[in-house]
């Protein structure tokens, strides 16, 4: 009820019961519902599978031109194989 402001806080807790405070709970998951909607919709907070696999490719051969073991990048066959995931 107080959306962060915590000086509302006590007067909250003592001024309202659980009934009085339903009707509220449920139009703020009603109104986050629809935020994350509008940001899915938008495209907030995904990725692109294809970007990820191109990307590990692109890192696959600046190391590769780094420690000089194949310099002819057009006969490679750029397969990555990722051994383990680090977090």
């Amino acid at each position: 009820m107080a959306k962060g402001d915590i000086t509302k806080r006590d007067s909250i807790l003592w001024g309202y019961t659980i009934d009085e405070v339903k009707p509220y709970v449920e139009f703020i998951g009603r109104e986050i519902l629809f935020r994350e909607a509008v940001i899915g919709m938008l495209g907030v907070g995904k990725k692109d599978e294809k970007s990820d696999k191109s990307s590990l490719q692109d890192a696959f051969c600046l190391a590769c031109k780094k420690a000089k073991k194949d310099l002819d990048c057009e006969n490679c066959s750029k397969s990555v194989t990722v051994a383990k995931e680090i977090e």
